[in-house]
C-alpha cells in the first residue's frame, strides 16, 4: 500500500525562496515505508531565470533535524513555470522506521524565482545557510527556528521487507601490501539485493587473528600507513537492504612492508613577517612535488596574533591548472589554535595519506569564523600566493575559484612517504 506524511494542502501565505538555504519541517511517519519521492508546492517568486533544488530528509534527534538520510535528483524551476505541486524523485527508496523526520529542500545560487506555500504553526521549521553545491550538510547543523509550515509532503510505500543480505562469496582485497600503497576490497557476492555496502578496514597480527578497527579507514579504497608495517590487513564489508544489514571480512593480506620516508615539499624554514590570519578565507601556495608519493599531513608555523579565543583551520591542497589553483584534492581534519599556545610548527593530518603523482600542488590552509587569533610567517616571493573567501563552514570550494594574487610565501610544506 501507498502513504503520505507531510502537508499535502496549499498554505496560505507564500515566501520567495533565498539562495544557498536548506529549510525543513517535522513530521511523524506512523509505520515503516520507503520514501520514493517529495513533494513541494511552488509557484513564481517574481524573479526571472531559473532556480535548482533538491529534496532532504532528515532524522530527528531530540526535536531538531540531525543526521542526512536522504537526497533527491534535482529539479529546476523557471520564471516561466506554474504555480503547482512539484515532484522530488529520490533515485532508489529511502527506508524509514517509524518515527519523526525532518523533510524539506536546499535551493540553489539563485534566489526568489521560485516561492513555497506555508501556514503558520510555531516552531515547525528549522533553516540554515548550505551552499548548494557543496551539498546538504551531514549532520544538519545549527539551525534558526521559525512559524513557517511548508506546503510539503513525503510519498512512501509499504510491503514485506525483504530478507537481508547473505553472503555467498567473499570480499577480497587487491593491491600489494606496503607502506603507501594503496589496497582496494571487493563487495563479494551477496544475495537479496543488497542496496548499499559499508566498508572497515582492520589491522591483525602475523596470522590474520587479533584485529582491531583502523579508525576513519572506512571506505572500499585504504592507503596502508606506517602503523600497519609487521601487521596483515583484513577489510570487512556490510551488505545492507531495506530488511537489514549482514557481514562478511575478507581473508588477511601479507604482512606489510616497510615504505621509504621521503621527507617534504614547500617551505620548511621560518618567514621573517608575520600576518594576522583573517576569518574565512582560504590562502595556499604552489610547490613541486618531484616524485609519486602519499602525503600524511601539512604543517604550517603558527604565533599567537593578539586576540585571545580559538580559530579553526584545516590544512589544503589542490591541483595545479596552468598556473593556477584548480581541483580540489583534499582536506586534513580540523585543527583548533588558541590565543594561549606557544609559536611553533602545527601539524594539519589527512585522515589518510593522500596519493599524489609528481607534478605541481597548492597547499595551504583554510580558517575559521574568527580572526587575528593566529598569525602565520612568510617570506615575500613574487606571485607565490593565491587566496580568495570562502565560509569555513562551508568548506573550501572545488574548484578553488578566482583568486587574489600576493607575494606572501607561507612557512608551510607537506609531509610524504614513497613505496
Amino acid at each position: 500500500s501507498n502513504g503520505t506524511f507531510g502537508v499535502t494542502t496549499v498554505g496560505g501565505s507564500s515566501d520567495p525562496l533565498t539562495i544557498d538555504r536548506k529549510r525543513v519541517n517535522h513530521f511523524s511517519l506512523g509505520v515503516s515505508g520507503n520514501v520514493t519521492k517529495l513533494s513541494m508546492y511552488l509557484e513564481p517568486g517574481g524573479k526571472s531565470g531559473t532556480e535548482v533544488f533538491k529534496g532532504v530528509i532528515y532524522s530527528d534527534s531530540g526535536g531538531k533535524p540531525s543526521a542526512l538520510l536522504g537526497v533527491t535528483s534535482q529539479v529546476t524551476f523557471q520564471s516561466g513555470s506554474a504555480a503547482g505541486w512539484y515532484d522530488l524523485p529520490f533515485s532508489s527508496p529511502v527506508s524509514l522506521p517509524a518515527g519523526t523526520y525532518w523533510v524539506g529542500a536546499i535551493s540553489g545560487g539563485t534566489a526568489r524565482v521560485a516561492a513555497l506555500r506555508f501556514t503558520r504553526s510555531t516552531n515547525s521549521r528549522a533553516y540554515n545557510s548550505n551552499s548548494y553545491g557543496s551539498g546538504p550538510t551531514n549532520p544538519f547543523g545549527s539551525a534558526t527556528i521559525d512559524s513557517e509550515l511548508m506546503s510539503i509532503y513525503a510519498s512512501y510505500t509499504m510491503g514485506a521487507a525483504p530478507s537481508p543480505p547473505v553472503n555467498a562469496v567473499l570480499p577480497a582485497v587487491s593491491g600489494q601490501a606496503g607502506q603507501g600503497q594503496t589496497l582496494t576490497v571487493s563487495n563479494g557476492t551477496w544475495s537479496n539485493s543488497p542496496t548499499s555496502y559499508a566498508y572497515q578496514w582492520l589491522r591483525c597480527d602475523t596470522g590474520g587473528a587479533s584485529c582491531t578497527s583502523i579508525a576513519t579507514a572506512t571506505s572500499a579504497s585504504y592507503v596502508v600507513a606506517s602503523a600497519d608495517v609487521g601487521s596483515t590487513l583484513r577489510a570487512t564489508v556490510t551488505a545492507t537492504n531495506a530488511g537489514g544489514s549482514a557481514s562478511a571480512t575478507s581473508n588477511q593480506t601479507a604482512v606489510v612492508t616497510a615504505g621509504t620516508t621521503s621527507g617534504t615539499f614547500g617551505t620548511t624554514t621560518v618567514g621573517a613577517n608575520p600576518d594576522p590570519i583573517l576569518a574565512d578565507r582560504k590562502r595556499v601556495n604552489r610547490y613541486t612535488l618531484g616524485t609519486a608519493a602519499h602525503v600524511s599531513k601539512l604543517s604550517i608555523y603558527l604565533q599567537p596574533a593578539g586576540t585571545s579565543g580559538t580559530q579553526l583551520f584545516e590544512g589544503l591542497i589542490y591541483a595545479d591548472t596552468g598556473g593556477a589553483p584548480g581541483a580540489l584534492v583534499a582536506v586534513s581534519t580540523p585543527f583548533t589554535f588558541s590565543s594561549s599556545n606557544p609559536a611553533g610548527w602545527y601539524d594539519l593530518v589527512f585522515s589518510s595519506p593522500v596519493a599524489l603523482s609528481a607534478g605541481n600542488y597548492w597547499i595551504g590552509i583554510i580558517s575559521g569564523n574568527t580572526s587575528h587569533v593566529a598569525a602565520f610567517r612568510w617570506t615575500s616571493v613574487g606571485g607565490s600566493r593565491d587566496y580568495n573567501a570562502d565560509s569555513y563552514t562551508s568548506g573550501p570550494s572545488n574548484p578553488f575559484g578566482t583568486p587574489t594574487i600576493d607575494s606572501e610565501e607561507m612557512s608551510v610544506y607537506a609531509s610524504y612517504t614513497t613505496p
